[in-house]
C-alpha cells in the first residue's frame, strides 16, 4: 500500500523547476535555497510526493547544527505535504504558499 505525502501544487511547481534553484521554506520553518531534481519511485519506500532536491544554502532553521548537518551540494528528500512557501528569486514572487 502506498502512502500519499502529495500535494498536486508543489508537485507541478517541483516538475516545472527541476534543477532551477527555489527558495524552499518547510512546514518546520527550516528555509532552503534547493534545486528538485526528481520525485522518488513510490515504489523504492511506498511514498508518493517524496522530493530529491540537491542543497544550493542552507538558509536558516531551529536545530542548532543546521549549518553543518545541510551543506551545499548534498541531497535532501523533503515530502510535497512539508513544503509551507516556494519562492522564485529570479522572478521576484511566491509559487506556492499554503497559508493562502
Amino acid at each position: 500500500m502506498t502512502k500519499s505525502f502529495s500535494v498536486p501544487a508543489v508537485k507541478r511547481i517541483f516538475e516545472s523547476f527541476e534543477g532551477k534553484r527555489l527558495d524552499i521554506t518547510l512546514r518546520s520553518e527550516d528555509k532552503f535555497v534547493l534545486e528538485p531534481d526528481h520525485e522518488v519511485d513510490h515504489e523504492t519506500y511506498g511514498e508518493d510526493g517524496r522530493w530529491l532536491c540537491w542543497i544550493v544554502e542552507a538558509k536558516s532553521g531551529s536545530h542548532p547544527k543546521f549549518h553543518k548537518l545541510f551543506k551545499p551540494g548534498g541531497g535532501l528528500d523533503i515530502y510535497e505535504e512539508d513544503v509551507a512557501e516556494i519562492y522564485c528569486a529570479q522572478s521576484n514572487q511566491v509559487l506556492y504558499s499554503r497559508h493562502t
